[in-house]
């Protein structure tokens, strides 16, 4: 029930395309829909060893199949919602309960990059602190140079933390499309809880958004 395609196999995605009638819009497009599929594509962080990475996924949910266009190499948290399936046979065996638990790995992989975001900003309080007071630990008084250093940080952990915000938009939509597509009711609770369970993340996000804009305020100020 569920067909994992990649962007760079040209000759799969034909494959999908004739023998099931999934042709994948180009990913700007949006949501789509056509006689055999409801096409959803997210935008999803993964960690890669100390690397994080935003891929490009798009769903196809057709009745009795589940489709997936990843990225060239794959896209790990996929991999692991197969254990998700194993260990949790109540999940439906389906296209949606597929699905279900796919959006639920990537919910997942978004978290644990949020939590490092957050312990990195939390990591960054000794030096916000000596920027306050012109010196480092050492005394030294510090130049526009390593106050520059640090901004350049806090921006980076800001762009991170914006990607995260975008991804939880991407997937709750995603994730409401599916519930209106099940008739389980108890699939649907699961989706149900899944949604609150993004949402919850993009606050989180949204709370370390406005943590690193403020941070970013006092640096400006110090620098000026």
């Amino acid at each position: 029930v569920w067909r994992r395609q990649r962007q760079d196999d040209a000759q799969g995605l034909i494959r999908a395309a004739v023998e099931l009638g999934c042709r994948f819009p180009p990913f700007e497009e949006g949501y789509e829909e056509d006689e055999a599929f409801i096409y959803l594509p997210v935008s999803v962080l993964a960690r890669e060893g100390h690397e994080v990475r935003q891929d490009q996924i798009a769903f196809a949910l057709g009745e009795a199949v589940l489709v997936t266009r990843e990225p060239e190499g794959g896209f790990a948290p996929f991999d692991r919602a197969l254990a998700i399936l194993r260990r949790r046979p109540g999940i439906p065996r389906t296209a949606h309960g597929v699905m279900y638990a796919l959006l639920q790995a990537s919910n997942s992989a978004s978290n644990q990059i949020l939590e490092l975001a957050s312990a990195a900003l939390e990591g960054m309080n000794r030096k916000i602190r000596q920027i306050a007071e012109g010196y480092d630990d050492a005394g030294r008084e510090l130049t526009t140079d390593d106050i520059g250093e640090t901004m350049a940080e806090l921006n980076d952990r800001e762009e991170l933390v914006s990607r995260i915000l975008e991804s939880q938009l991407l997937l709750a939509r995603a994730a409401r499309y599916l519930r209106a597509e099940v008739d389980d009711a108890e699939l649907r609770g699961e989706i149900e809880t899944l949604i609150s369970d993004i949402q919850s993340i993009k606050e989180h996000a949204g709370f370390e958004h406005d943590k690193v804009r403020y941070l970013q305020q006092s640096v400006m100020t110090s620098l000026n």
